[in-house]
């Protein structure tokens, strides 16, 4: 579950965690998520927080590239 950070943009989304590197995420959404965009995703273990750094629209809704800013262990 994503869900959006800052005033105006808050929300919750569904996505689908694609690609995961040393400091970043790639991810699918049914809607967009404009580039600067503060999210915070939960995980099964962890929650990260990030910033949406692009988003492009694919066939099937979008993807987004996120730069990690934090990790946190959950249980």
């Amino acid at each position: 579950m994503l869900r959006i950070l800052g005033p105006g943009r808050a929300g919750q989304r569904l996505v689908r965690i694609l690609d995961v590197s040393e400091h970043g995420l790639k991810i699918t959404s049914a809607e967009p998520l404009p580039p600067g965009t503060l999210v915070h995703i939960r995980m099964e273990d962890s929650a990260v927080v990030a910033e949406v750094r692009h988003c492009s629209v694919t066939q099937t809704g979008f993807t987004a590239g996120l730069r990690v800013d934090s990790i946190t262990a959950v249980s």
